[in-house]
């Protein structure tokens, strides 16, 4: 019921892991909403010139594809930095693609890269997750059977093969 309760059950170790999966879980949590924020922040400014010119701004879809694919990561970046995310999670953000694959381990761009990859599998109604693929074209250095062995547990076919 208490803070001093807590530390004398679990001790402080106990305490710290606790209060660091929070921490991280938060973390992870807004990664996962925040990794395409750069595409707000272009439809954002299209709805400001829109304002500001008074009329629509007619984009082909193919423009607008486009713009999107190749800005949205290093906008998304700069505005995690301007909402003090940190350098960490900015990186992160402005390189969830992998394309071309960071210079510098990061393994926040990693969950991004792979957590997007399974939702759009999911969202396609596809189960069979071609890992194989993501490890060679996201050059991933993370545990591959321990994602696989967490992916597997969550799938939406997992109690089927109960």
């Amino acid at each position: 019921m208490s803070l001093h309760g807590a530390v004398q059950r679990v001790g402080t170790t106990g305490v710290h892991n606790v209060v660091l999966n929070v921490m991280v879980d938060g973390l992870l949590f807004a990664l996962g909403l925040l990794h395409d924020v750069g595409k707000l922040v272009v439809f954002d400014r299209l709805g400001e010139l829109q304002k500001t010119l008074r009329r629509d701004v007619n984009m082909p879809h193919h423009i607008m594809g486009q713009v999107l694919k190749i800005l949205h990561e290093p906008l998304g970046g700069i505005a995690a930095l301007q909402w003090g995310l940190g350098p960490d999670t900015a990186h992160a953000i402005a390189t969830h693609h992998r394309s071309p694959v960071p210079e510098v381990l990061d393994r926040r761009g990693e969950l991004l890269y792979l957590a997007e990859r399974v939702d759009l599998c999911y969202n396609r109604g596809r189960w069979e997750l071609p890992f194989d693929q993501w490890w060679l074209d996201g050059a991933l250095n993370v545990d591959r059977p321990g994602v696989e062995a967490a992916l597997a547990a969550m799938s939406p076919l997992a109690d089927e093969r109960l």
